[in-house]
């Protein structure tokens, strides 16, 4: 099997690299999902190989990583004053340009941190829109 897998990967590989002709005037590059379907694979799992091959290929040739692929991990002091930071101004963006980061990670740190901003703004809605009802003054002897 490690031979005949390393002669598919290798056609699979150079498959992708190479663009295809989708008419007689334009080519165009495979997407990785798009090659899965049209060669009847599994997406997700197709997908999924090439992930961990990216992550074998990181580590095997860390010189020929493009710059904005690389990105070194957190430490666990970053990540909690990028979430303190987040609460604070609660905006993805702006914590992404104070940290350097791509603004899908602080997405992806802070998740429960905007679920708690999200519940206490409806909190908030409700208590206004119970205050607004409450406030409205009946008349003696109004009837609903």
């Amino acid at each position: 099997m490690g031979v005949r897998f390393e002669a598919h990967l290798r056609s699979w590989l150079q498959e992708l690299s190479r663009p295809q002709q989708i008419s007689p005037r334009r080519h165009r590059y495979w997407t990785i999902p798009a090659y899965a379907l049209a060669y009847k694979f599994h997406t997700k799992t197709f997908c999924k190989r090439f992930r961990e091959l990216e992550k074998i290929a990181k580590k095997l040739f860390p010189g020929r990583v493009p710059q904005h692929r690389n990105h070194a991990p957190l430490t666990e002091e970053t990540k909690h004053a990028i979430r303190s930071r987040f609460k604070a101004t609660g905006d993805f963006h702006a914590v992404a340009g104070e940290f350097g980061i791509e603004a899908f990670r602080v997405g992806q740190l802070c998740r429960a941190e905007k679920a708690e901003l999200i519940a206490e703004r409806e909190q908030q809605e409700r208590a206004q829109e119970e205050k607004e009802t409450s406030t409205t003054p009946m008349e003696e002897g109004e009837i609903f």
